[in-house]
């Protein structure tokens, strides 16, 4: 008896959670940035890493200049409202580099705190974080001929 009432137990705190959490979200946009060489969209992005997080060193997991990839971890803190405090999510950032284009991708999202995929309802103030920063990301790249214009 004991033993059904504990697999009972479990199967019913199993499936309570398990809707609590969004499934494996992702985010990808494809940046055009016209008259821009694989090579600079390459070096800008890197760059561009460096000056937004606090370490682009630590951020840089991988990087390779011949297929234009740039592979790194990154965390982003959402807000869930005015008076809760901010939720912080670890993820994984693609960009892809090649002529015209730059391709960001935001991955393998997981709770800081816990280590579990962000909770049903935030995938939205999530989205909107990592489309700030894909922005952010092509305004640093399209600033290369006015950087090295006149200094």
């Amino acid at each position: 008896m004991f033993k059904q009432l504990a697999v009972l137990l479990a199967v019913l705190v199993i499936t309570g959670c398990a809707g609590r959490y969004q499934p494996e979200i992702s985010y990808t946009k494809v940046l055009d940035v016209p008259k821009f060489e694989k090579s600079q969209v390459f070096n800008r992005s890197e760059e561009w890493i460096a000056l937004s997080f606090n370490s682009g060193k630590s951020v840089i997991q991988v990087k390779n200049p011949e297929t234009g990839r740039i592979i790194g971890r990154g965390v982003v803190s959402v807000s869930k409202g005015p008076l809760n405090s901010p939720e912080v999510y670890n993820f994984t950032m693609v960009i892809d580099a090649k002529d015209d284009k730059a391709r960001i991708q935001f991955l393998n999202f997981t709770g800081v705190e816990h280590g579990l995929p962000p909770a049903k309802g935030m995938a939205g103030r999530i989205e909107t974080q990592c489309m700030s920063m894909a922005y952010s990301l092509k305004d640093h790249i399209k600033k290369l001929s006015e950087d090295y214009a006149d200094w």
